[in-house]
């Protein structure tokens, strides 16, 4: 399932990202050569392609949606997979150093979400990074981050469930972010 090459990326991914956000950049900026990165929920792989670029890590990507896989695995030199954040099984424990899980937790119901942060602690690293990214959007099966009043609450929750939070930032009423340090 995973390959250890450095991705090549097709010319024509790059005309069509748009800006990466500044927090995607610090985290790049936290990534160590040869270090094990995750883009978890990549969506087409516009934050993947940015880390492949910018980075000497080795960046894998996985996301729910196959037709969002089938085109990172037609763009990008790299075997991204399918995978659901609350069960990551095929993943071993431990792998990643560091993983991006940018707006993906919105969208994973309530009752779900203690089980996914556990399966983001599960695969990354003791010690490693994980940024997230949430925004507060009127579609997130957890009613909390829909709620402006309890959004920025859910948000904090799943940070310090993951470990030691290095940073954590809101812009406005709608969008928090936060590096954590995974701590098992």
């Amino acid at each position: 399932m995973y390959l250890s090459a450095k991705p090549v990326i097709a010319p024509t991914l790059r005309r069509r990202t748009a800006p990466v956000p500044s927090e995607v950049r610090k985290f790049a900026e936290m990534i160590e050569e040869n270090e094990m990165v995750l883009d978890l929920g990549a969506g087409t792989g516009h934050k993947t392609v940015f880390l492949c670029t910018a980075t000497k890590g080795d960046v894998y990507a996985c996301d729910i949606c196959e037709e969002f896989v089938e085109e990172l695995r037609k763009l990008i030199g790299f075997k991204a997979f399918k995978c659901d954040v609350r069960d990551l099984g095929d993943v071993p424990d431990n792998y990643f150093d560091k993983v991006l899980c940018w707006h993906v937790l919105m969208f994973i119901p309530k009752e779900d979400l203690d089980r996914a942060i556990e399966e983001i602690k599960r695969i990354t690293k003791d010690g490693g990074v994980v940024l997230y990214g949430f925004y507060r959007v009127k579609s997130a099966l957890n009613p909390d981050f829909t709620n402006p009043e309890t959004f920025r609450e859910a948000s904090r929750y799943v940070c310090e469930k993951t470990g030691d939070v290095l940073e954590f930032r809101c812009k406005g009423r709608d969008m928090c972010y936060c590096f954590v340090k995974v701590r098992k």
